[in-house]
């Protein structure tokens, strides 16, 4: 950052300084816009409100006390009087719109990530409406001068070195790490017992207040301000230098935000040039803004993600060493799980649901003792995701109840379920695909363990993942993807252990290695699982006992040898035929034995 001020002032001598001043400004309003919107994936429009509102609230704060008494009528006469230097400004104003951006943010942070940045937009518009409208406070339309000039570069700089400092700590603490989750993966994140509106709500403030800040330096940069100056001009500019960059990542707004700085400021050189009037040009106004376009078009054309997107350079220093932290396996004692006929774990009594008139389960009960494997199986679209969707919160049931432990959990959110003990893959996999297999684990080992680096670390070496603890989970072969989101599930520390086709997509050999994986697991943490499968031999070999769905309806309980010799289970998979044909085999069986008994 000190090199790029030194270049600037040292390629443009007349404004270097000035131009420098300018970058760590917006620099300082990038990683603010990144500290949200690059962490929880939501594009924000409204920023540049709250950049406002720090310039309009630090105006209260620091102009002279005969502009205030002049210009702004309707100030209260406590806050005409108060003087304060810009540095101690700063701190009050970020607290201020910090508390207006959590206020606006309950409503914001609540909504679907399609539908938020629109929102934004209204923020936006309705911030600047009230700058124009409240003109005994603002001035209106009208410009409010009477800033101080910033001397020299040390208050900048130092505001974007504390800015930077707040984006790459935020990025590594358990809140910034699950808004990353929420970001790749909404669904995944509640289920790791993420409470997505909290961490959102958190980054949302965290960035109005640090971009109010920024405002507050742009207005005595620019020493007078109005509220055009903060309007959709000056967010598509921020949006472009995070774009360009790589919204994703601290380092590629510094990037972002240098070549754009830079980019700009040769463009506005040339729109007014006098070699323009020379050649009989008219004035290129606007070419600023066209370059910016053009940037951005060939950025996302090339780059979607930015020049540096993902991958943060930085993320080594807080990177763990991949030896292991704990004892061996073998060194660590199992946990025997209690007997299968011990109290139920999980109950599920009368569950139904409708999905537009279609019924997609009808009336299901069943009982997950302690210790106990119990496998789901039935064909394509007999209601096995949806009952686990019911058991989790992703859904609510029309009908029924389920219940933990004794205690009913009907209808809580994802994350609460999560929480009370009960945790689950996906039939797709829902990694956190941008983040690193160890923080992928680790995040759902936050709120349950004393050390959950250790903890990620030791599940991980269990699985066999040790040596790409480090690496994107998106960049893993899908077998290894499968692991992560088992260790993932069982680093919750969950009682029970929901697993939606574990086995989808591999082969015998594969299958069977999940199989003794599963069973260590279960051993040793004293799980209770309940498996969706497809796969009999992976049934038979690891469940006590089998249940079959068939068009919303439990049909068979008992055994796997039992479930796979009853009728209604044949006829669900193979038709009414080929059951009659398997009775009749059993029935000629059966009578030459006697048969074969009585000789």
């Amino acid at each position: 950052m000190l090199l790029a001020c030194a270049a600037l002032s040292f390629a443009i001598p007349e404004t270097g300084t000035r131009v420098a001043a300018l970058f760590l400004i917006n620099l300082s309003a990038v990683l603010s816009i990144v500290v949200f919107m690059g962490f929880s994936g939501i594009m924000t429009f409204g920023h540049v409100g709250f950049m406002s509102l720090g310039a309009y609230f630090g105006a209260y704060l620091t102009l002279p006390t005969l502009m205030k008494a002049q210009f702004l009528p309707g100030l209260p006469g406590w806050l005409v009087a108060v003087d304060l230097p810009v540095i101690a400004a700063v701190p009050v104003v970020m607290l201020a719109v910090g508390l207006v951006a959590a206020v606006i943010g309950l409503s914001v942070c609540r909504l679907p990530t399609d539908t938020a940045p629109i929102a934004t937009i209204g923020v936006l518009v309705i911030i600047h409406g009230v700058l124009i409208g409240a003109r005994d406070l603002t001035r209106g339309i009208q410009p409010l001068f009477g800033f101080e000039a910033l001397d020299g570069l040390w208050l900048p700089l130092g505001f974007a070195l504390f800015t930077l400092g707040v984006a790459l700590v935020f990025r590594v603490t358990p809140t910034g790490l699950k808004l990353q989750a929420s970001r790749d993966n909404e669904l995944s994140a509640a289920a790791s017992g993420v409470e997505v509106f909290r961490v959102r709500l958190i980054g949302w403030t965290l960035s109005a207040m640090l971009i109010a800040g920024s405002g507050l330096l742009l207005a005595h940069y620019l020493t007078v301000i109005s509220p055009r100056q903060f309007y959709f001009v000056q967010m598509f500019a921020l949006l472009a230098m995070a774009i360009v960059g790589g919204v994703s990542t601290v380092t590629g707004a510094v990037v972002g935000t240098g070549l754009v700085t830079a980019l700009s400021e040769m463009t506005r050189r040339i729109e007014g040039a006098s070699w323009l009037e020379a050649a009989g040009l008219p004035p290129l106004f606007g070419l600023s803004q066209l370059v910016l376009a053009g940037a951005i078009l060939f950025i996302m054309y090339r780059r979607p993600s930015g020049l540096i997107a993902w991958r943060e350079p930085s993320s080594r220093w807080f990177a763990r060493p991949q030896a292991r932290t704990g004892p061996a396996a073998a060194d660590r004692p199992a946990i025997v799980p209690a007997a299968a006929d011990a109290a139920p774990m999980l109950e599920v009594r009368g569950l139904s649901k409708s999905f537009a008139g279609v019924r997609a389960l009808s009336d299901v009960s069943f009982v997950l003792h302690r210790g106990e494997t119990l496998s789901l199986i039935g064909p394509n679209g007999s209601g096995k995701t949806t009952l686990v969707n019911l058991v989790t919160g992703v859904i609510r049931p029309d009908a029924g109840a389920v219940f933990l432990n004794g205690e009913a959990i009907t209808g809580n959110a994802p994350q609460m379920v999560a929480r009370k003990g009960i945790a689950r893959t996906f039939q797709n996999i829902r990694l956190f695909e941008t983040m690193s297999v160890a923080d992928n684990v680790r995040l759902a080992a936050l709120d349950v363990a004393d050390d959950p680096r250790a903890r990620a670390f030791e599940l991980l070496t269990d699985l066999g993942l040790a040596d790409v603890a480090q690496t994107p989970a998106g960049e893993l072969a899908y077998g290894r993807r499968r692991r992560v989101e088992i260790a993932r599930a069982v680093a919750l520390a969950p009682s029970v252990l929901l697993l939606d086709e574990p086995t989808a997509g591999m082969n015998e050999t594969e299958s069977a290695d999940l199989a003794d994986i599963l069973g260590q697991l279960k051993a040793r943490f004293g799980l209770s699982l309940l498996v969706i499968e497809h796969d009999q031999a992976f049934v038979r070999n690891l469940s006590d006992r089998v249940l079959v769905l068939n068009q919303g309806e439990l049909i068979a309980s008992g055994t796997p040898d039992e479930v796979r010799r009853d009728s209604r289970v044949i006829e669900a998979y193979l038709g009414r035929e080929a059951a009659n044909d398997y009775g009749q085999e059993e029935t000629e069986d059966q009578n030459q034995e006697i048969a074969t008994e009585r000789n």
